[in-house]
């Protein structure tokens, strides 16, 4: 009744201003608006935060990030219900100030709210921001370079979406250490309490945990989670790891284990496949674009060539494999069952917009010697919503172009892939990949075609 007597008081003009004579006809309207719908999320939630709110969980997250990098371990937080943003940018100066590097944390923030998400993205620019910038310059050791750090971590660690707690998901591949879910359970029933919990509990890692705001508690409503006190629960260690890409980079021998296993991935679970290639691998490409099944996500190309010989690349590629291909020389939305390939001379970069992909050139100066380059691509997709629903492939060439980026990728979530020594022509770039563990499976294209086979699964 408290919910209902707060729904009422909150949306009650909006259903006089749309001259609704009740919120069943409100709720019509609601089915077929969805700018009606923008304004009923932003009448119905409070944004009411601050910085280092609840000054407990801070002090326990220290511990936890201290933890972290005594063990040399990266760390991966969700602030579920950001609101305007500064329990994410909190977390943030947090791990700067224990010593951790933009490298070795990632922080995802959501929320509901349209309007709270672009606040958010805003924070950076505001005095509260800067007040803690300073603050960090000035406990800080002399030989930090603070600015620079901030700076990459806004870059590389932080990540803002819009995204609902009920009806969104992400992937099962995408765990986090912790993830903060705070002074929201008035927007819930106790059912739906207990369902999104569960839900977010599916994404901790083992010993993961989940943190509710200090006046908000589950009372064992979920037996996998253990109260630690102060509204924090730990996930119960022991359990079985939801199905994921982990966070950590895995050593070379795990990597030839996968390989000998023969692993198999459904490719439709996923909704891009970028590939990076170089000397000798305009017939993998060719391999690759035959093989995988026709309606498989967008397929994105970078191949090391000179611009007068992309157009005719991609022609002969679509002549040979009956897949669409074509130079992606404009702006252009990626489509299913199509492959793309790098127009010479122009960067290519992904990009989503709500629930699609688009490609899009980009000028610029050679990344590695190289345009277009895998770097250029690559970095393009360090995003958490892309890059969990991604496969990366790096193919034989010199060099090590996509490599570094091909690592925070798989930290991020992604599938990926090099292919192995004995098929290269040159062993390069899959080598660099490999060597900083950021391939998940090492081996032969024609494996690669296996690895997503339909008759294979």
């Amino acid at each position: 009744m408290e919910k209902w007597n707060l729904v009422q008081t909150r949306i009650g003009n909006r259903l006089r201003e749309r001259d609704a004579q009740n919120f069943r006809n409100y709720l019509q309207i609601l089915k077929n608006d969805p700018e009606e719908m923008k304004i009923c999320i932003e009448s119905l939630t409070t944004h009411k935060t601050e910085w280092f709110r609840e000054m407990v969980h801070f002090r326990w997250l220290k511990t936890v990030l201290q933890n972290k990098l005594r063990n040399q371990e990266r760390v991966q937080i969700w602030s579920a219900a950001c609101s305007t943003g500064p329990e994410i940018y909190s977390i943030m100066f947090l791990c700067l100030k224990v010593g951790l590097d933009p490298s070795q944390f990632r922080i995802l923030g959501t929320d509901l709210s349209e309007r709270a998400i672009q606040e958010a993205s805003g924070i950076p620019e505001g005095d509260h921001f800067a007040h803690h910038w300073q603050k960090l310059k000035q406990i800080s050791p002399p030989n930090w370079k603070v600015d620079e750090l901030v700076r990459r971590a806004l870059r590389e660690s932080i990540k803002i979406r819009q995204f609902n707690l009920v009806s969104d998901q992400l992937p099962e591949r995408v765990l986090f250490d912790a993830i903060f879910l705070r002074n929201v359970m008035i927007y819930f029933t106790r059912d739906r309490m207990v369902e999104v919990c569960q839900k977010l509990t599916g994404h901790l890692q083992p010993s993961g945990h989940l943190v509710l705001g200090l006046s908000e508690s589950l009372n064992q409503m979920i037996p996998e989670l253990v109260t630690e006190g102060n509204s924090i629960y730990r996930r119960e260690s022991g359990l079985t790891r939801v199905p994921s890409v982990e966070v950590e980079a895995p050593q070379k021998s795990e990597v030839h284990r996968r390989r000998k296993k023969q692993a198999h991935f459904e490719i439709r679970d996923f909704d891009l496949v970028a590939i990076g290639s170089s000397t000798g691998g305009t017939e993998i490409v060719k391999l690759l674009l035959e093989g995988f099944p026709k309606d498989c996500p967008p397929i994105v190309v970078v191949q090391h060539m000179p611009g007068n010989f992309t157009e005719a690349f991609a022609n002969r590629l679509q002549q040979q494999t009956g897949r669409p291909t074509v130079e992606l020389r404009t702006s252009s939305e990626l489509m299913w069952g199509h492959a793309y390939i790098a127009a010479g001379g122009t960067h290519l970069t992904v990009e989503k917009r709500g629930t699609s992909f688009f490609g899009v050139p980009m000028d610029g100066p050679p990344v590695n010697r190289f345009k277009p380059s895998v770097s250029q691509l690559f970095d393009s997709m360090d995003d958490l919503m892309i890059a969990s629903r991604s496969i990366a492939i790096m193919l034989t060439g010199m060099g090590s172009d996509g490599a570094r980026e091909m690592l925070r990728l798989r930290e991020l979530g992604a599938l990926t892939l090099g292919q192995s020594e004995e098929s290269c022509a040159v062993y390069g770039m899959p080598r660099a990949a490999a060597d900083l563990g950021a391939l998940q499976i090492q081996t032969s294209p024609e494996e690669m075609v296996e690895i997503f086979s339909t008759q294979a699964a």
